[in-house]
């Protein structure tokens, strides 16, 4: 019991002799001064108000081209959210680009569901959920969820272009094959089993990227040492293997209620996929922590599950992620800014600030560089 408490107190200590880098300069968004000032003053603790907001477009059909923000990343704060929303920009996706959906169910703990359905009616019904399926969108972005090889720059939250499917066997490649030729385009194709790597591009460029982040790409893809499934240099393509299926965690996720065509119990039930990959249609606040988006959708009404709603810190990472205030819409309910109105009750968690008060305080003004 001594020693514990002899290590708790050094903990302590060391915790306490850290120093606390206060930063000044959001240096993502240095060439817009007024988006600036609003992120200035969250970062100080400050309240806001909807009228802070007024510097932030409404989402609109003007918006609504893939130069745009058609496909622009919309933040939320569910999981259910995110699912429903991300196999609807697929078949958006899919029918603009003239292709289909693929998916494949996920792995099912059915042990530890909770609240199972307990007939095999409610339970195939139940598992027509999207959170049951994985995607594969052809030259749809996604994220990678995990690190494969940081030193590569093949690390959690990299960004992708999904390019193509290997199959296992040369029977499960002429299924896909047929189905291909017979699934019109924006439909999905329910796949038995699984595919044997997800290919992916990196550095690609998108329709809405400026020309120097097409020069960032260009740059990343000349260095790429790595090798690349297409050999003329013009891309990068490299396959996400299921060997990589270990290291996607199970997360749980919750299942609705259901009325019709039957009922089912709400339920939770544990889910993994087999590749270390996201679709980036739309991401939770989490995800969007440490990136630089060029077009996000904020759905920043707010949520009725209590939970759900926006706290001041995610709403501080979402306005964070972008280099000018016109980069970012607001995706609100008919148009309905008055839904906004929960934001200034918005405060920071004081436990943040009991954090940071453990620590040396430190400007950056003070380094030395």
């Amino acid at each position: 019991m001594e020693i514990n408490s002899t290590l708790s107190k050094r903990g302590v200590d060391l915790f306490q002799q850290a120093a606390h880098i206060q930063l000044t300069v959001q240096y993502r968004c240095t060439d817009d001064p007024n988006h600036m000032a609003l992120l200035t003053k969250m970062n100080s603790g400050s309240k806001i108000s909807p009228s802070d907001l007024s510097l932030y477009k409404q989402l609109t059909k003007e918006d609504l081209t893939p130069e745009k923000f058609l496909f622009g990343t919309i933040i939320v704060t569910g999981n259910y959210e995110r699912h429903e929303l991300n196999a609807f920009q697929s078949q958006l996706w899919a029918h603009h680009f003239n292709t289909q959906i693929i998916r494949w169910k996920k792995r099912i703990n059915y042990d530890k569901w909770i609240g199972r359905p307990a007939t095999e009616e409610k339970l195939h019904e139940a598992e027509k959920e999207n959170c049951f399926w994985e995607y594969f969108v052809p030259m749809a972005p996604a994220y990678l969820n995990y690190n494969i090889n940081v030193e590569e720059g093949l690390a959690n939250g990299t960004l992708v272009r999904l390019h193509s499917l290997s199959m296992e066997t040369h029977e499960e490649q002429e299924y896909l094959n047929q189905q291909l030729e017979e699934t019109p385009i924006g439909e999905t194709i329910n796949l038995p089993d699984p595919p044997k790597s997800i290919n992916v591009e990196l550095y690609p460029d998108f329709n809405y990227d400026d020309q120097p982040k097409r020069n960032e790409n260009l740059r990343k893809r000349n260095q790429w040492q790595l090798g690349s499934l297409v050999r003329d240099g013009s891309k990068i393509i490299i396959p996400i293997s299921i060997d990589h299926r270990d290291k996607v965690k199970p997360k749980t996720e919750s299942i609705r209620a259901m009325s019709s065509p039957v009922y089912i119990r709400a339920s939770k039930v544990p889910l993994a996929g087999y590749f270390p990959l996201d679709l980036g249609f739309c991401i939770t606040v989490p995800k969007a922590q440490g990136r630089t988006i060029h077009r996000v959708i904020a759905s920043l009404s707010e949520h009725p599950i209590p939970f759900l709603k926006f706290s001041w810190e995610q709403l501080y990472v979402v306005l964070s992620r972008i280099r000018h205030h016109d980069d970012l819409r607001l995706l609100l309910p008919l148009n309905n800014r008055n839904t906004l109105t929960y934001i200034a009750n918005l405060e920071k968690d004081q436990s943040t600030a009991h954090y940071f008060a453990g620590f040396q305080h430190q400007t950056d003004n003070d380094l030395v560089y």
